[in-house]
């Protein structure tokens, strides 16, 4: 997992605790937080709904490079 993540990027893979997936011919990394300061803080984008911004900007914020869209 170490060696994985030092090739893609710790960047982009920020966590060991993640599973990945096949779909045609690309490749679906689910994440899995761990409370250590990478991926969504809960009370972060709280703050941010309640300052009136939606989820799509929410979401970029804590995930850069990302494409948001429906599975099926």
């Amino acid at each position: 997992m170490a060696n994985f993540r030092r090739l893609v990027g710790r960047g982009l893979v920020r966590s060991g605790r993640f599973e990945c997936r096949l779909s045609g011919s690309v490749f679906i990394f689910t994440g899995h937080g761990s409370g250590h300061g990478a991926g969504l803080c809960q009370y972060g984008a709280r703050g941010q709904a309640m300052a009136g911004k939606g989820y799509r900007e929410i979401l970029s914020y804590y995930y850069h490079n990302v494409r948001i869209g429906r599975l099926y």
